[in-house]
């Protein structure tokens, strides 16, 4: 018998590393680190353990088989991934609310159908290269699945054109692909299997919606959805209307500010110049010139020192004159 929560960790272990949505940050510390590692290490190994006369050759060495190395990590990583059914950049909508995107990698035997309904639509059972987490606000640990149920409209082939270059990260490195598609993915329902559950979801956008979307234009709509169709187009050509008088007006409000940025930036220094020579001026007129370390026979006659040094000696000459000469 499995006890549910010790069979809940040990379910998890081995998705140990799951995806919990796109983060290009990350990924892109991850392909530098890929792709740096091997060179810090041989370059370390080189300096460390080689004689020194043999450094720079090993140095050489180890830069050539990097170079080859990478060149030939990143043509097997896109032979492998040749192989899959790629979705970057999927774009989930789940029950509680939160919006994640995942890259989705399909091997070629990963579509399973399961249900083939009247309307010609399936339910197929769809398992990823790479398992992915989700966090629901209310669970207390996160719910990691390395499959999913999909209804999708029509066949696999004709929901899914996947005519479109993508991008996308796969063992490690940016891969390119020539057959991919970006869909929209709505998860109705959690499936309940026991120690872990399963989207249950509907694909909401994909190329053959798309491409029915621009097929009917709205023929097969009802005259209601029609006029709701028409009031929200006029109610957003009004916008555009209304952001481009807004963007005329700011572009004009731009153009005058700019010129009296301009003028000011032309008129302050000659402005300031000529403060500033008054200024001096006035300085020199009231005190001397400031610039000057000499002082003048003026200045040097003319100041309270002199004065102090003049009331000194005719005090003196005064005591003199009484004592000595006998004036009153």
């Amino acid at each position: 018998m499995k006890i549910p929560l010790v069979g809940n960790i040990v379910d998890r272990i081995k998705y140990r590393g799951a995806s919990t949505g796109l983060n290009q940050t990350k990924n892109s510390f991850k392909m530098a680190g890929y792709l740096l590692a091997p060179f810090l290490v041989g370059f370390i190994v080189a300096k460390t353990f080689l004689p020194k006369q043999y450094e720079d050759i090993a140095t050489l060495g180890v830069l050539f088989f990097w170079v080859v190395g990478i060149v030939l990590f990143y043509s097997n990583s896109k032979t492998k991934a040749s192989s899959y059914l790629p979705f970057p950049q999927s774009h989930w909508f789940f029950p509680d609310g939160q919006q994640v995107s995942y890259d989705l990698m399909v091997p070629p035997n990963g579509v399973e159908e399961l249900i083939k309904y009247e309307d010609g639509s399936r339910l197929i059972r769809v398992f990823f290269k790479s398992s992915c987490a989700y966090q629901e606000t209310d669970r207390p640990y996160p719910e990691i699945f390395d499959h999913a149920l999909w209804k999708i409209p029509t066949n696999f082939n004709d929901t899914f054109k996947r005519n479109a270059e993508g991008e996308f990260f796969f063992d490690g490195l940016f891969i390119s692909h020539p057959a991919c598609e970006n869909i929209q993915v709505t998860v109705i329902k959690w499936d309940e299997r026991g120690s872990y559950r399963l989207p249950y979801c509907v694909i909401t956008g994909c190329s053959y919606w798309a491409q029915k979307a621009i097929a009917n234009e709205g023929k097969d709509l009802t005259e209601e959805e029609n006029k709701k169709i028409v009031t929200d187009l006029e109610a957003t050509e009004s916008y555009v209307k209304e952001l481009k008088t807004k963007n005329n007006e700011l572009v004009t409000r731009n153009a005058f500010l700019e010129t009296e940025a301009e003028y000011y930036t032309n008129k302050a220094p000659r402005d300031m110049k000529e403060f500033s020579d008054k200024r001096i001026k006035r300085i020199r007129t009231e005190v001397g010139d400031i610039m000057d370390t000499d002082q003048s026979w003026k200045d040097r006659i003319l100041n309270l020192k002199t004065l102090a040094y003049a009331i000194v000696i005719m005090g003196m000459l005064l005591l003199v004159s009484h004592f000595i000469l006998g004036y009153p």
